[in-house]
């Protein structure tokens, strides 16, 4: 062994096999695991001169001892105290249950077993207090991360069994955020693509369908009906009833003659007044009349015209708006839809409100129209049809949902349908003679505009006064 390895400054090195033979008296199995190496070197050092410094130290001589050597039951108990001196300041729990391998009866074993028990003691009040402080720390995170950290290092823990509650929680949450903001998303795009078509969509909802008798009775009373004439223009529209309906997307505006020209332009489609050479006309005065030559390019006859792109299109039958609707991957509205989307999320008798139309809520018979039963004080600015838009929006968004055209629905018309719907999206009769038509027209009375009105015609009727709209 060189010292000069070991410790100290010597420049002379020394054989210590005899030194350590006979300075450090143990057998092999007497030598302690944790003894320093120090207590050696320190024992080098006295011999080799007290650690002064030397070209080379001389070979000690190493006498006999003239005593007996101990016994070695007295190295046993050098080594114990030795093997104790080492760990008694120690931190390790561990040291000490070694020391009690070694010694079960030592000197020191009950001290020995105190200062275990006290440093496990500690190690587990400091888990403890890690695993509260830990848990204090993230008890209100909404991160499944923090919950999954501390399951990680506290896999035991007090609070793991509620940590793995709120892990599955928030992973619930987070799971149901991604699939909300995937429906976000479509329903976004879904918009974009509605507004782009000029739709708006109309909720998922409930509502009461058809008049009320205080309805019917406030028609009676402002119009001076008698029971007769009520009974006649009002008896379809009851009994009222409960409707719950899914949600879809209708048609923001009635379908204008530029639309359906389009329509007509890609696929050479003909409608029924052309096919059947006429169609339904309204004179000055609002008498009925079939004129010939009328069809949607001329809704009132030849050389009429219409009066421009953005006009509703009229001269149009049944038929031929289920036709269009097809052709855009649309459908005509249910009678249903159609009344639930007029009322604009509200329960009212017209999509404005409750009152008869004013001015510039409608295009209806009014002063403008000339009509003999024209309401002379009110003036919606039009003689006959209004560009579509022109007037106020309802509470969904739509337009003319009162006067301007007559709309087609999808419906089979039944007057007693009613007291047998469904309440769940009825779809009206399941056959029938004549479809349904709703909101009322530019030469249609304020009685007429009112959104639980019905009439009906047959699916190839046509004329000035009746348009569409589609839903999706």
């Amino acid at each position: 062994v060189d010292v000069t390895k070991i410790e100290g400054d010597f420049t002379a090195s020394i054989k210590i096999i005899d030194v350590v033979a006979n300075e450090v008296v143990m057998s092999k199995s007497d030598i302690c695991r944790k003894c320093a190496i120090v207590d050696v070197v320190e024992k080098l050092k006295s011999l080799a001169g007290g650690g002064e410094k030397a070209e080379k130290a001389p070979t000690p001589t190493v006498e006999t001892p003239s005593e007996e050597p101990p016994s070695r039951a007295e190295d046993s108990k050098d080594a114990e105290v030795l093997y104790w001196n080492s760990i008694k300041d120690g931190k390790n729990a561990d040291d000490f249950s070694a020391y009690l391998e070694d010694y079960p009866k030592g000197k020191f074993a009950g001290l020995a077993k105190r200062r275990m028990a006290s440093l496990r003691k500690e190690k587990a009040d400091a888990a403890i207090n890690a695993d509260f402080s830990r848990w204090d720390g993230i008890k209100d995170s909404s991160s499944a991360n923090d919950f999954e950290g501390y399951l990680k290092d506290f896999p035991k823990g007090k609070f793991a069994n509620l940590a793995k509650s709120r892990l599955t929680r928030i992973r619930a949450e987070q799971k149901d955020a991604e699939a909300n903001a995937e429906r976000e998303k479509r329903e976004a795009e879904a918009k974009a693509e509605r507004e782009q078509n000029g739709m708006a969509r109309i909720p998922a909802g409930e509502f009461w369908m058809g008049s009320s008798d205080a309805d019917l009775d406030w028609v009676r009373k402002t119009w001076n009906l008698d029971a007769k004439t009520l009974k006649i223009v009002t008896a379809v529209e009851q009994p009222r009833h409960r409707v719950r309906l899914k949600a879809f997307s209708m048609d923001k505006n009635l379908v204008t003659n530029g639309q359906f020209g389009e329509f007509v332009s890609r696929t050479g489609y003909r409608t029924d007044a052309e096919k059947g050479g006429n169609g339904d006309t309204a004179d000055d005065k609002g008498k009925i009349q079939i004129t010939n030559g009328a069809y949607w390019r001329e809704p009132n006859g030849p050389g009429s015209g219409y009066d421009g792109e953005n006009y509703p299109v009229v001269q149009v039958s049944w038929n031929d708006a289920k036709a269009y609707c097809k052709w855009k991957g649309k459908r005509l509205p249910t009678e249903a839809e159609w009344e639930y989307s007029a009322k604009g999320g509200h329960d009212w008798r017209y999509p404005w409100g409750n009152d008869k139309p004013g001015n510039n809520q409608a295009n209806f018979a009014d002063s403008s129209s000339g009509l003999l039963w024209a309401d002379d004080n009110v003036s919606d600015g039009y003689r006959r049809l209004s560009p579509v838009g022109t007037y106020p929006a309802n509470g969904y968004g739509l337009y003319d949902m009162a006067g301007n055209a007559w709309e087609w629905v999808a419906d089979w018309y039944d007057e007693n349908y009613y007291n047998k719907s469904p309440s769940d999206n009825p779809k009206g009769p399941s056959s029938g003679s004549s479809k349904v038509l709703r909101g009322g027209s530019w030469d249609g009375g304020a009685s007429l505009l009112r959104v639980a009105f019905r009439i009906n015609a047959t699916p190839v009727y046509r004329s000035s006064a009746g348009g569409f709209r589609c839903v999706q």
